[in-house]
């Protein structure tokens, strides 16, 4: 079930001839392509090249006081154009494993060590840096403006890296990443799906080879799994986060970049019949082909938009689903304020028979209403269905609460394999049980390697996680 490395060599044949199976390229902000990369084996592959050259161009990173978020809503917090997730952390206290700073002031719980390497950055984006792993990079307020962290390196001098030792790189996973170019005047901010049928995920040093043919001459893993999101603005989450949606995460690294000029958008406000100044929060906003994105707290709902005419549909739970369509000329800005009036009988918008105020998942199809851990929400919605602390893709035993992750192997160097967010998975010896694994009769004797991803595959197909999870920002 887990595919491990081979040799780098065989690496590099390989993904050279699958990397370039279908390339979507896209400009949605000035100095910023996106590509959205489909291959056979199969990848699912999301990419910002960022020129740092541009004016208005610069990046952000969360302040302590910013962290728990999801990407999507740290972009939201601070206006970013866009949003990745970073550093490894711990559920605790969503400290990160290595260095961390925004606003130009480091976290006080956070430092840095052998065992992780630092994206830093100034406020204009006139000087970014990667450090390697190996150097310890002590935090400069005289012009460090923010850090994140990551190991390990993926790219070095221009090498994708092996890394093949340890549990955390030579299987594949969902995988965050970030690279410089050698001049130093370009960033990728790389995310590739994993854990489906759509996307298999990566190694380390697949993910090393594909960093360094965008352009890279030194980059980074970051935190990876479940935790692996992009959400661009104005097309909401570009990525298919493997949990199903985004995960509240420890840090994240924001990007500001000017729209491009040939690009429009349509947003508004979505409001009660009564009046704009009843705005309706959390609404379902979706545009046939742009994508899908949640208004705020203000009602408010943006998206970018080529030109052409589209369909913009908006849902919610108590509401009658409104539908409108609009033309986008190129360039320009169409506002749209959309009221929704009030249902006058139970709405159903899953179709799974539970009205909406009744159902524990109401977003997701849940006709059994299950609920392994009795906390009222339903495991379809429920990123952690035995209430243990670990999420279900973390957990080897996501059905079964308790210490099911003792006999996980240390997952790499400097990073406790008992510390949430890692996404090391089980041991990675082939056929070897973990040793409270069965225990907690999680799986058969030589499968554990494949039980935890077994069981959260059949989760999900089961309906945990497959649309929006209930959003608990926890912040």
């Amino acid at each position: 079930m887990r595919l491990h490395a081979v040799a780098a060599v065989a690496l590099l044949a390989l993904v050279p001839t699958a990397a370039r199976a279908a390339d979507t390229w896209t400009t949605p902000y000035d100095g910023v392509r996106r590509l959205m990369r489909t291959t056979t084996n199969p990848w699912r592959i999301h990419a910002l090249v960022v020129d740092l050259s541009v004016p208005g161009v610069r990046f952000e990173s969360t302040a302590t006081a910013q962290r728990k978020r999801t990407p999507s809503a740290f972009a939201k917090l601070i206006s970013a154009q866009a949003a990745i997730n970073a550093d490894f952390f711990s559920y605790t206290d969503y400290s990160t494993s290595g260095l961390a700073a925004g606003a130009g002031v480091a976290w006080t719980d956070t430092k840095d060590t052998t065992s992780s390497g630092t994206f830093s950055f100034d406020k204009d984006a006139t000087r970014v840096e990667i450090s390697k792993p190996s150097l310890v990079v002590p935090f400069d307020k005289t012009w460090m403006r923010g850090v994140v962290s990551g190991h390990p390196a993926i790219v070095v001098d221009g090498v994708a890296q092996p890394n093949t030792s340890g549990t955390l790189c030579p299987n594949r996973h969902p995988r965050t990443a970030v690279g410089l170019s050698k001049d130093n005047r370009t960033v990728y901010m790389v995310v590739v799906d994993g854990r489906s049928s759509a996307s298999i995920g990566m190694t380390c040093a697949e993910l090393g080879t594909l960093l360094k043919g965008l352009g890279a001459w030194t980059a980074l893993n970051l935190d990876g799994g479940g935790s692996s999101a992009m959400y661009v603005t104005g097309i909401g989450v570009v990525n298919r986060p493997s949990d199903g949606s985004e995960r509240v995460v420890g840090n994240h690294l924001a990007l500001f970049a000017p729209k491009s000029g040939s690009i429009g958008s349509i947003s508004g406000i979505v409001h009660e019949t009564s009046g704009i100044t009843a705005p309706i929060a959390g609404a379902n906003v979706t545009i046939t082909g742009l994508g899908a994105d949640v208004t705020d707290a203000k009602g408010a709902y943006a998206f970018l938009a080529a030109a052409g005419t589209y369909k913009i549909t908006v849902t919610k739970s108590g509401y009658v689903t409104a539908s409108v369509t609009k033309t986008v000329a190129a360039g320009a800005d169409v506002k749209e304020d959309i009221p929704l009036e009030k249902s006058a009988v139970p709405t159903d918008l899953d179709g799974d028979g539970t009205v909406d105020d009744k159902d524990n998942c109401p977003d997701v199809a849940n006709p059994d209403q299950k609920d392994t851990d009795g906390d009222g929400l339903g495991d379809a919605c429920d990123g952690d269905d035995d209430n243990d602390g670990k999420f279900d893709e973390d957990d080897e035993c996501p059905l079964v609460a308790g210490d099911c992750e003792a006999g996980v192997a240390d997952a790499g160097p400097g990073v406790d394999a008992a510390l949430p967010g890692d996404d090391a998975g089980p041991s990675a010896t082939p056929g070897e049980p973990d040793a409270a694994q069965g225990s907690c009769g999680c799986s058969t004797p030589g499968k554990a390697t494949e039980g935890a991803w077994v069981l959260a595959l059949l989760a999900s197909v089961h309906g945990v996680r497959r649309r929006l999870r209930v959003r608990r920002e926890r912040s």
